[in-house]
C-alpha cells in the first residue's frame, strides 16, 4: 500500500474496521478472526460481535485470542439493546485493535453489524464486512482500500471475487462477478456480501437510526423474514455514491448448511416476500427524491 494515499478527509491512510457478526459458529470464528489479523493493510480494527451464541464460540474466541493477551474489559450500553453489553479490547502482536462484543440474546446480523459500527464509529474510516465462516486473503483490504482512495468522495462500495468452499466436500470453486452496474443490481443483488464500505456511505444512507434493516433479517428466534438485508445496503447507496469492482478473489466464502443464502433457497416466498419491501422501500426513496 502506497504512502501517498490518504483518507478523505486527513493526510494520514485510513482505519478500517473489519465488522465480524458471530452466531454459533465456533467452528470457524478463529479462522475468520485470524484472517482479519494476518491482512497486510496496517490500519485495522477487528469487531467481532458475538450475537448471543448458544455454542462455545466467546470461548473459542478468548482462548484463542484473549487468554494469551493483555486485555481491558468494558461495559457498553447501546440504544437498541436492553442488556449491557460486555466487550473486551487488546491489541494483537503485529498492533492491530481487537475488539470482542458479546450480547447476551441473539440479535440477528442487522442489529448485531449496526452495533459494532455505532461503536467503532470515532475510529473508523470504512468497514469491512466478514462473516464468522469466512475468510479473507492477506491483500483482501489493501487492494479495497487502493480503489477506494482513488475516489473516495463518490465511491461508496469496493466488492471483489471470492472462492467458495463447500465444508462437506472440501471442493473449492472461483466465483466471479460480473462487472458492476446499478441497472443489473436492481435485477439481482451482484455485489458479494463481504464488501468494504465508506463510512461517508454508511452516514449518508442511514435510515431509521439504523445502516442494516434489521426488519430483513431479524434473530434465529423469530420466524424467518428474509436474507437481503445486504442487497437492501447496496440498492441505498447505489442511489449516492459509486459501486466499484475489483476483478480478483480476495476472500473465501463457505457454505456450512447454515449461511443466510441456503435459508433464503429453502425459504423462498419468506425470501421473494423480503426481497419486494425492499424494492418498496426503493420506490419511496424515489418519489420522495423527486418531489
Amino acid at each position: 500500500m502506497s504512502t501517498d494515499q490518504s483518507s478523505p478527509e486527513t493526510n494520514r491512510l485510513p482505519v478500517v474496521t473489519i465488522v465480524i457478526p458471530c452466531y454459533n459458529s465456533e467452528q470457524f470464528v478463529d479462522k475468520s478472526i485470524q484472517s482479519a489479523v494476518d491482512q497486510d493493510y496496517p490500519f485495522i480494527n477487528i469487531c467481532v460481535v458475538d450475537d448471543g451464541s448458544s455454542d462455545k464460540s466467546w470461548r473459542k474466541i478468548h482462548d484463542k485470542f484473549f487468554k494469551s493477551m493483555t486485555h481491558d474489559k468494558r461495559i457498553y450500553r447501546h440504544p437498541d439493546i436492553e442488556d449491557n453489553i460486555e466487550i473486551k479490547a487488546g491489541v494483537t502482536e503485529n498492533q492491530k485493535q481487537l475488539l470482542a462484543l458479546r450480547l447476551k440474546k441473539n440479535t440477528g446480523p442487522s442489529t448485531a453489524r449496526n452495533i459494532v459500527i455505532d461503536y467503532c464509529w470515532e475510529m473508523s474510516d470504512a468497514y469491512s464486512l466478514l462473516d464468522a465462516d469466512d475468510e479473507y486473503y492477506p491483500n483482501k483490504v489493501s487492494m479495497c482500500v487502493r480503489k477506494w482512495l482513488e475516489d473516495p468522495q463518490r465511491i461508496g462500495v469496493v466488492c471483489t471475487d471470492y472462492d467458495t468452499e463447500n465444508t462437506a466436500t472440501g471442493v473449492v470453486v472461483s466465483e466471479y462477478k460480473e462487472p458492476y452496474s446499478q441497472e443489473r443490481l436492481r435485477e439481482e443483488c451482484i455485489v458479494f456480501s463481504g464488501s468494504l464500505i465508506s463510512k461517508l456511505a454508511l452516514e449518508e444512507t442511514k435510515e431509521d437510526n439504523n445502516y442494516f434493516d434489521p426488519n430483513l433479517h431479524g434473530p434465529a428466534s423469530e420466524d424467518y423474514r428474509g436474507s437481503c438485508e445486504d442487497y437492501d445496503m447496496w440498492m441505498r447507496i447505489s442511489e449516492k455514491f459509486l459501486l466499484i469492482h475489483v476483478p480478483e478473489i480476495l476472500s473465501r466464502y463457505r457454505v456450512t448448511g447454515n449461511n443466510s443464502s441456503l435459508l433464503a433457497h429453502s425459504q423462498e416466498s419468506t425470501q421473494t416476500d423480503a426481497i419486494h419491501r425492499m424494492y418498496i422501500k426503493m420506490d419511496k426513496r424515489r418519489k420522495i427524491n423527486a418531489s
